[in-house]
């Protein structure tokens, strides 16, 4: 029987280190890169808006630009996340108000 480090190593085709380069994606919120087609849409509407404005001359200044675009998309994407939360929470308390009351007691 082969050493284990001989046996395993991970994928070695180029599909398959992609498919592995997401196993670890659980929310995205810290991805250096859109996670999702709606996340890629709203940080390509937020950069175009921001180099509308501002007119990048330098690929630094447009690379700024690109890192402000996601981090507003993740952060749009994340109130989402948190008003759905929220919501069920607060259907849960309206539909089991003992239940949320014994929590609270705890």
């Amino acid at each position: 029987m082969p050493p284990k480090s001989r046996r395993s190593g991970g994928p070695k085709s180029p599909s398959g280190i992609a498919k592995a380069s997401q196993n670890s994606i659980k929310h995205g919120l810290t991805a250096k890169v859109p996670t999702s087609p709606a996340e890629l849409v709203m940080m390509e509407s937020f950069a175009q808006e921001l180099i509308d404005y501002y007119k990048p001359q330098s690929p630094l200044e447009k690379l700024q630009i690109e890192r402000i675009a996601l981090c507003r998309a993740k952060l749009a994407r994340l109130y989402q996340v948190e008003n759905a939360r929220l919501d069920i929470e607060a259907n849960k308390l309206a539909s089991t108000p003992n239940q949320f009351f014994k929590k609270c007691r705890m």
